[in-house]
């Protein structure tokens, strides 16, 4: 199943603690929360107090709840100060519901405890999450969740009117059949509260229908949601079920980059020439469906083994931010780093190791006359290697290899002056590195250049094996982006990586043939899965002398009688 929720400002924008908030929570949906799960939560900190950290999950799910808006409220302005967290939590707040969905959840389970034990002496606490729901049901309709004048803007929830056959405004629909769930789960909780110790044999019994309730709610509002659910502006389908196998099964054009990948390492790039950038449905997974819609998240080339320049990652390194917006001569948000018009004629590109571009048979219908006409002037430079009804892949002659030697360097000031002399192409990276510190001192042109060559023989994710044979010494420039926790080794003895082009890893290598090994070996890492084995080792010691503690109270008592 794909999930593709919609941004809240999509979906009518500011929400936070109102009661159209609590009618997205119960109508039928992707918020949907269940009702029975809702109604236990409300009551929790009635009936549980402070018993089971009900406290500390209530203010943690009000907060949660708070922070799905916009804001700005006191605690938006206390979390803002966080670093960036300004900048990066309007774009979608309600990512933050997965919080309030874990507080709700252990609330519900402190409210089931504390009935189960006190309905034999106080029978009428039973009552009240009947009362909760009743609660949450007048609030559902007299603030259905779409606000009048803004009906274009929400998700049609069309084919739930049998299931929920009370009509409301706005072609809603009161969640009677939630009622019916949380009805009958009321009636398995005071069964289960009130059998006597007798019959303590159909406790659990009673224990796995309750929980065949819950689940049959949330079970049927999940199948009922999921299908050709479409948003009425766009047409994007929100949520619909798939077959894994099907979808990730490799397309022909992942077939044929992946039998290219098998020659010599090299990277590839999706492009939409009627959009003017990257296209989301450029990937090579996507077209193995061509019925699918536009993923957000498109990273599915990592499945394949294939190696991409761009996609989604929300954390990023910031030599490769900062070398994306050289080559397209823009900014890009946090999210995707992807190539754009003013990209695909860039000398930057060919640094990359950028040997296939991947395109759309047809572009897209976007009106982009002046993007589509650049794009003619690419594809005659860039020959198509592989075509079928649904993708073309072009090849860039132009891209470096994944290593190459020069045997001249230039020092720069910053790495924003190296990216201006390689953008202007006043530098030829084939024949010169740019350097930010000091030049290696031992480097000299060879009597002949066509006879030295690298080749990579091992590419491992945390490990990349060279072989490499010159006349004379120079430096050994690689298309991988520069990070401290990379070490080098040449014939197995370390030797410092030195940034070259503002973004790739160098190593200074001498006459002859040799071995150049990177590793990646980050001290962070290490302390980080020792202070976890640590925990680990402190969390079982705990449980044991807990354990032996009780072993013995118990001995002592037996000793005693």
């Amino acid at each position: 199943m794909v999930t593709l929720p919609r941004s809240t400002s999509e979906v009518g924008g500011r929400w936070g603690i109102g009661p159209y908030d609590w009618a997205l929570l119960l109508e039928p949906g992707v918020w949907y929360a269940g009702i029975t799960i809702l109604a236990l939560a409300l009551v929790a900190p009635l009936i549980a107090r402070v018993r089971f950290a009900v406290p500390y999950f209530t203010s943690l799910a009000f907060g949660a709840l708070v922070l799905t808006g916009q804001g700005p409220t006191p605690l938006h302005s206390l979390l803002y100060l966080l670093p960036r967290f300004e900048q990066l939590h309007p774009h979608s707040p309600e990512r933050v519901m997965v919080i309030l969905y874990l507080g709700v959840v252990l609330l519900a389970g402190a409210a089931f405890t504390s009935l189960t034990e006190r309905a034999r002496e106080k029978p009428f606490l039973l009552a009240l999450p009947l009362l909760a729901a009743l609660f949450l049901a007048t609030t559902s309709t007299l603030f259905p969740p779409i606000p009048e004048g803004e009906e274009g803007l929400y998700p049609l929830l069309g084919g739930w009117e049998d299931l929920y056959p009370l009509p409301l405004k706005n072609g809603l629909s009161l969640p009677m059949g939630s009622l019916l769930f949380l009805t009958l789960a009321v009636v398995l909780v005071a069964m289960y509260a009130l059998i006597p110790g007798r019959l303590a044999i159909w406790r659990a019994p009673t224990f796995a229908l309750l929980i065949l309730v819950v689940f049959a709610d949330l079970l049927t509002a999940d199948r009922v949601t999921i299908g050709e659910q479409s948003h009425p502006t766009g047409g994007a389908v929100v949520i619909r079920e798939i077959d894994p196998a099907e979808y990730y099964s490799p397309s022909g054009a992942a077939q044929f980059l992946q039998s290219r990948s098998e020659e010599e390492p090299f990277r590839y790039f999706g492009y939409d020439p009627g959009l003017g950038e990257w296209s989301h449905v450029s990937s090579p997974a996507r077209f193995a469906n061509p019925s699918t819609h536009v993923l957000e998240v498109n990273n599915q080339s990592t499945l394949m083994g294939l190696q991409t320049i761009q996609g989604y990652n929300p954390t990023h390194i910031a030599r490769y931010d900062e070398y994306m917006s050289a080559l397209n001569e823009s900014a890009q948000g946090y999210h995707f780093l992807d190539v754009y018009e003013e990209g695909l004629d860039s000398p930057l590109l060919d640094l990359l190791n950028v040997r296939y571009i991947v395109v759309p048979a047809q572009p897209s219908q976007e009106e982009n006359p002046e993007g589509l006409k650049r794009f003619e002037q690419f594809g005659r430079t860039h020959p198509t290697v592989y075509e079928d009804d649904q993708t073309r892949v072009l090849e860039n002659q132009e891209a470096l290899p994944r290593a190459w030697i020069v045997h001249s360097a230039q020092r720069v000031g910053s790495g924003k002056e190296a990216l201006d002399l390689l953008a202007s192409a006043k530098v030829d990276p084939k024949e010169t590195a740019l350097l930010e510190e000091k030049l290696p001192q031992q480097m000299s042109q060879p009597d002949s250049a066509s006879a030295e060559w690298a080749e990579v023989k091992e590419y491992q994710p945390n490990r990349i094996k060279i072989e490499t044979s010159t006349e004379a010494p120079g430096l050994l420039v690689l298309s991988e982006v520069y990070y401290p926790s990379w070490k080098a080794y040449v014939d197995g003895q370390p030797t410092p990586i030195l940034v070259a082009d503002q973004l790739l890893r160098s190593v200074s290598i001498p006459a002859g043939e040799h071995t150049v090994e990177l590793r990646y070996e980050s001290w962070t890492l290490r302390a980080g899965i020792a202070i976890s084995l640590g925990a680990y080792g402190v969390l079982v010691a705990l449980i044991v002398i807990a354990g032996a503690r009780r072993w013995w109270r118990r001995k002592s008592i037996r000793v005693k009688g």
